[in-house]
């Protein structure tokens, strides 16, 4: 999927988030309901802000997490309660840790765990998308 999606305006924005190291990890979040299921980190984008400052509030809001930008991975259309949707997600490289305002489980998964543990299609392909951009970014 291109990054851009044409003629719908993008209302959420969610994270790829990872750490490097011997082998790099992505952050996978457990959804606010069902509870069981595993999830990027995403949320809508609030009035007045950027795509890019809402995937990392939301970010920071789910799991404790703060990173930086490193690029957009891909823009996916979703149904949601009020229309046509869609989520804008980047690949964001890890700083900090803390705690999850929100009470949710995260974890830290290797690439292959991570996409068996993902609950959802759409989110492993960004989760491949994310990944082979991590290959050409610089450490």
């Amino acid at each position: 999927m291109t990054p851009l999606v044409p003629d719908l305006t993008v209302t959420h924005a969610g994270a790829v988030a990872v750490r490097r190291g011997p082998t790099p990890q992505g952050l996978l979040v457990t959804a606010r309901a069902p509870s069981e299921q595993w999830v990027l980190p995403k949320g809508h984008i609030s009035p007045g802000e950027s795509p890019e400052n809402a995937a990392l509030r939301e970010l920071r809001e789910e799991t404790g997490v703060e990173g930086d930008l490193l690029s957009v991975v891909e823009d996916v259309p979703f149904p949601s309660r009020t229309g046509p949707a869609v989520v804008r997600y980047y690949l964001v490289l890890a700083r900090s840790e803390g705690e999850s305002r929100e009470g949710r489980r995260y974890a830290w998964l290797d690439y292959d765990e991570a996409l068996r543990r993902l609950t959802f299609p759409d989110a492993r392909r960004a989760l491949a998308a994310a990944w082979s951009r991590l290959a050409h970014v610089a450490p």
